[in-house]
């Protein structure tokens, strides 16, 4: 089971992680945990 980062509101594993076969133009994604809503939104409200 993953450790869950206890203490922070998110937690950014990596920006340069790469899916093989995918390619969005920028080829590299940005991975990370929002564990507490703080910097997750969905039409202006915290989900």
């Amino acid at each position: 089971m993953a450790q869950k980062n206890e203490g922070y509101a998110a937690w950014q594993w990596s920006s340069l992680l790469t899916i093989p076969g995918v390619d969005i133009g920028v080829g590299v994604f940005d991975i990370n945990a929002d564990y507490t809503g703080r910097f997750t939104s969905s039409g202006g409200k915290t989900v």
